[in-house]
């Protein structure tokens, strides 16, 4: 019997997480509101903006949690920067889910409890992880494609377009991410937004460094005038160059990173092969509290060698 109810709630809870996640990662909008919601509703940090509309939220309990607590605006925000169409409530329940299920599981399994605290702390990295990295591969294409968008740019101001619809060729002819950040900032405009705030919302929404300069030099020629194809080209030429030295760095720093890899997948690697020849040796480690205990230790020294290393070869310039 108690097979039978564990099985039962490993299929339901295996179930709810699954469909839960198509839902998110298929989900399009489907009403006008909601597209001018999105265009909208990622201020600059310090503006303030009304209350998401929740006629078409299938989670208004939890969205009205979040709106109370201050919360919506930032995952919002957060979501909007790795170029998803998740809601925030439905972000919030997806981490729910992958945190609280690994536990719950656990427990009916009668595993060690902080067995089963780190199994849902795996589960929280899970979803948070998949944001983060989605944000940096978003911005690194991002910001690999802001050099070119500003010689089009140039050239296109060089020709008599104006800004608004210089930046709307890039939108048109050039590929995402930079297109639909673009094609954002056009639609912000389009429904009556500034076309500084409209800029300020792009660099909160990406956090680039070089965009930040690209929108510093362009509010300053709104403001003041001068020869913002020479001032775009100028930008273009120094972007070129950082994304030179990157390179260079990238190469010589490439020994350590992967020295880093070898050093955090060799102990895991050598675990499941003494795991698979001979089970009988790992047995404490896997059956007893001290055991675990252990395990916690190992890989939270794993985890603070590898931000080590990470630090090591970051370097500022």
């Amino acid at each position: 019997m108690q097979a039978i109810v564990i099985g039962l709630a490993v299929f339901v809870l295996v179930a709810l997480s699954f469909v839960l996640f198509a839902h998110l990662m298929t989900r399009r909008s489907a009403r006008m509101r909601e597209r001018l919601e999105r265009y909208t509703s990622t201020p600059a940090p310090g503006a303030s903006t009304t209350p998401a509309d929740t006629s078409s939220d299938r989670l208004p309990t939890v969205s009205k949690f979040l709106s109370n607590k201050g919360l919506t605006e930032t995952l919002m925000l957060e979501i909007s920067r790795a170029g998803l169409s998740w809601r925030p409530s439905e972000y919030v329940v997806m981490i729910a889910v992958f945190t609280l299920a690994p536990i719950f599981l656990g427990l009916v399994l009668h595993v060690n409890p902080a067995m089963a605290v780190l199994a849902g702390v795996i589960g929280f990295c899970i979803p948070v992880g998949a944001l983060k990295m989605n944000q940096a591969r978003r911005l690194k294409a991002f910001n690999d494609q802001i050099a070119d968008a500003l010689s089009l740019i140039s050239s296109s101001l060089r020709s008599g377009y104006s800004f608004m619809r210089a930046m709307q060729v890039v939108s048109t002819e050039m590929p995402a991410p930079i297109s639909e950040e673009f094609g954002r900032v056009i639609d912000e405009c389009n429904v009556g937004v500034p076309t500084e705030d409209a800029l300020s919302h792009l660099v909160a929404r990406m956090h680039s460094y070089d965009m930040e300069l690209v929108v510093t030099a362009v509010n300053i020629q709104i403001q003041l005038g001068g020869n913002l194809a020479e001032i775009l080209d100028t930008i273009a030429e120094t972007i070129r160059e950082r994304v030179r030295i990157n390179g260079e760095i990238a190469a010589l720093t490439a020994d350590g990173r992967l020295s880093g890899v070898i050093l955090i997948a060799l102990p895991i690697f050598l675990t499941l092969v003494i795991q698979f020849i001979a089970p009988q040796y790992l047995a404490p480690l896997l059956t007893r509290t001290v055991g675990h205990y252990m395990l916690i230790g190992a890989g939270a020294s794993m985890i603070f060698g590898a931000l080590v290393i990470r630090k090591m070869l970051q370097i500022d310039f």
